[in-house]
């Protein structure tokens, strides 16, 4: 981008940064979840062999949440490891039939790399995504919660990531 580099250690300036504890909507749980209307979608942040249950390194059963589509984090950063430009980004939610962010609940395994894609959405101007922050770790350890495996929705191009 031909900006000056720094290098050593930096001061910053402190900071007045207040956490705004009203944002609870951004988040939603198992129950929230479960309850989702229809108009709603899911994006699993995870690689694709996780989403269709190829193998599951971490928690008790392999799969995805019935209905999600298969969104792996890295599909929106470049070659780089920066974020693909804004109008990429509204193409590559388009094709997950994300037009409003607002009706979208991104997931992952724990709920860390979910937060690369709601990033995302908010440069793509879809904003107001949701962070189902227990993710597979919180869903797969419930008998009750039902399990997809497989292709069963159509995702992005199901690359690894």
């Amino acid at each position: 981008m031909g900006l000056p580099l720094a290098t050593g250690w930096h001061s910053v300036p402190r900071g007045d940064f207040v956490a705004d504890e009203a944002r609870t909507w951004m988040k939603v749980d198992y129950r929230d979840v479960r309850e989702l209307p229809g108009d709603f979608i899911l994006l699993d942040a995870r690689r694709p062999a996780r989403y269709r249950g190829e193998f599951e390194p971490t928690d008790p059963r392999a799969g995805h949440i019935p209905g999600a589509f298969s969104a792996p984090w890295g599909g929106s950063l470049d070659s780089a490891g920066r974020f693909k430009p804004p109008d990429e980004l509204v193409r590559r939610f388009s094709d997950l039939r994300v037009h409003n962010g607002s009706h979208v609940v991104a997931y992952c395994g724990s709920g860390v790399s979910a937060c690369v894609n709601l990033l995302a959405l908010e440069l793509a101007g879809l904003t107001g995504a949701r962070l189902y922050p227990g993710s597979w770790s919180d869903w797969s350890t419930r008998p009750e919660a039902p399990v997809a495996t497989g292709d069963d929705m159509p995702g992005e191009n199901q690359q690894e990531a």
